[in-house]
């Protein structure tokens, strides 16, 4: 989706079908599209490793919460 769609920003859920949000979140970062992580489990060990600045959000949150990481993250 990433190579077809303008994408302006992203919230990620840190667990996808078939493994972690790393390759998509990298991704992310190679063409500047801001995000955040919205996950139970907290940010994957190796996306950690390489970007622990990433804004996480933990599990319950408010909707409100979420928004105003993501718009920081439009502001930055």
């Amino acid at each position: 989706m990433l190579q077809s769609k303008a994408v302006g920003a992203a919230m990620l859920d840190a667990n996808l079908l078939d493994r972690d949000v790393t390759p998509v979140a990298v991704a992310l970062i190679r063409q500047s599209i801001p995000f955040v992580i919205h996950s139970a489990i907290g940010m994957p060990d190796e996306l950690k490793q390489l970007h622990p600045d990433i804004p996480v959000i933990p599990k319950p949150a408010a909707a409100e919460a979420v928004v105003n990481a993501l718009l920081e993250q439009l502001a930055a």
